[in-house]
């Protein structure tokens, strides 16, 4: 821990807040390149507990951003923290490694997490991004928020979320920009 740091928990939670507000307000540019910089960030200044509290806030992120992102933050905490992310060899399966099914750290089933409020569109999205990803390799972040984004746009605002076919996530993938 840097010398002259505040150990007082309410000074230690004001800390941690400056990097978690950043943290949310610039998710988007979050990924396993600028992964330790924001490591860095919870990490720095703060006593070993309250850095281990901020990596755990940081996993959620990473979580939805990239998988070798939520592995490098993994790699950093300590037990028993470790032991409440996902481990590699679960992440490809999509559920949760936890009994009571927690939504905070589960397991994604692509190296990019794509939420949706339309169930049957984000099950066809997540299946078509997993088949394109082995076929072809990763997507990247950005691109698949802008695909979800158009195919949110195009299909499920009209009801057609059964539209989206393969081909369908293919030439919409192909027409948005990296």
């Amino acid at each position: 821990m840097p010398r002259g740091t505040d150990h007082r928990p309410l000074a230690q939670l004001t800390k941690l807040g400056i990097p978690e507000a950043k943290m949310r307000h610039e998710s988007e540019a979050i990924d396993h390149r600028s992964i330790d910089e924001w490591i860095d960030r919870f990490c720095d200044g703060l006593s070993p507990y309250w850095a281990q509290m901020g990596l755990l806030l940081l996993t959620n992120v990473a979580k939805k951003r990239s998988i070798h992102a939520l592995r490098q933050v993994r790699d950093r905490l300590e037990a028993p923290y470790r032991s409440l992310v996902p481990s590699t060899a679960t992440q490809t399966t999509g559920e949760s490694p936890h009994r009571d099914g927690s939504p905070l750290l589960r397991a994604p089933s692509s190296d990019n997490v794509v939420e949706f409020d339309r169930p049957e569109l984000e099950k066809r999205f997540a299946e078509h991004a997993q088949e394109y990803e082995d076929q072809h390799g990763p997507i990247g972040a950005a691109k698949i928020l802008r695909a979800r984004r158009k195919a949110s746009m195009e299909l499920a605002a009209r009801g057609q979320s059964e539209l989206l076919t393969t081909e369908r996530f293919a030439l919409i993938l192909m027409s948005v920009d990296a």
